[in-house]
């Protein structure tokens, strides 16, 4: 089963590759042709986990507590 919550400091580093393979499969649409080096996309992540006006929610596998997705 799949938990769906929001987001905490603690998932930064599991929502870090997840973001970057979201980034490499969408820049040609975002205009951005540069590969996302893992420190930008932990500055990223870090930020967004920051923003209290941030909406940032990830799928957690229940029985292994491991994050599959995120949504934002």
């Amino acid at each position: 089963m799949v938990r769906i919550r929001s987001a905490t400091p603690e998932d930064l580093f599991a929502l870090v590759p997840l973001y970057q393979a979201f980034f490499t499969l969408h820049r040609r649409f975002l205009g951005n042709e540069e590969p996302l080096s893992i420190a930008k996309a932990t500055d990223i992540v870090q930020e967004a986990l920051q923003q209290p006006q941030s909406w940032l929610i990830v799928a957690e596998e229940m029985e292994t507590g491991q994050i599959i997705g995120f949504a934002c």
